[in-house]
This record gives C-alpha cells, structure tokens and sequence, in this order.
C-alpha cells in the first residue's frame, strides 16, 4: 500500500492525458499543420496545468479536518475557473490566438481534460484506500 495516495492518481491522470494529447497532437498536426500544432499542444499543456491544482491542493490537505479539504476543494474549483479565465485572456492578448487552431485547441483541451480525470479516478481506485478519511484504528 501506498503511503501516499495522491501519487498513484497523479500518475494515472498524467498517463491518461498523455495518451490523449499525444495523438491529438499528431492528428492536429497532420490535419491542420502548425497552427493545429500549437493549438494541440496549447490544449495539452492548460488542461494538465490547471486540472493538476486539484491533486497538489488534495496533497497538502490529505491529513486535514475533512472540513477543511472540502473547503480547500471548492476554493480550488473557483481558483481554477479564475485562472483559466485569466489565462485565456492573457494569451489573447500576446496574440496567441491569432496563430493556433482555435478549434484543434478546444477539442484537446476537453479531450485531455476528459482524460486525466478518467486517469484520476482509475488511480484512486487502484489505491483501495480512501485519500480523505479517519485514521486506521480510530473509531468514529
């Protein structure tokens, strides 16, 4: 058993968007060319940056007062939809934008965004530990 249990979901969700990026990256490539290039791997690389707030925020509340992870959890869902927000609108203002594949860059990042939270749940149900609970041997 794992003395860590976010580890092995990290892995899994990592596996999981590799496996879909990847080939999104090639077929967007090979369909669109660079543009559709950079749109896939733009997708890739903001949909693990953002979905992996999620595991490291699980990570540093894994011993804490459920309480206090559920609230770190819904801060971090807000966190994320702010900061997504804002990093869309500070790569259109680089003009980013203007040379990626705007759709080849949607599809991937809810391809990936699919993918690493499939990988995530299969690799919490490989710990067959709870992440979040009551120490062993406590009685509630």
């Amino acid at each position: 058993m794992t003395s860590n249990p976010v580890r092995p979901m990290a892995s899994a969700a990592l596996i999981g968007a590799l496996a879909a990026g990847v080939p999104a990256v090639v077929v967007g490539t090979l369909a669109v060319g660079m543009a559709g290039l950079l749109g896939a791997l733009t997708g890739l690389t903001v949909s693990v940056a953002f979905l992996s707030i999620s595991l490291v925020i699980a990570r540093f509340t894994l011993t804490a007062d459920p309480n206090v992870m559920m609230a770190a959890a819904m801060g971090s869902f807000v966190a994320k939809l702010v900061l997504f927000f804002l990093a869309l609108l500070f790569v259109q203002s680089l003009g980013w934008f203007d040379h990626i594949d705007r759709l080849t860059f949607g599809i991937t990042a809810g391809v990936v965004a699919l993918a690493f939270t499939t990988g995530e749940a299969i690799g919490h149900s490989r710990t067959r530990r709870l992440v979040w609970g009551t120490p062993e041997g406590s009685r509630r």
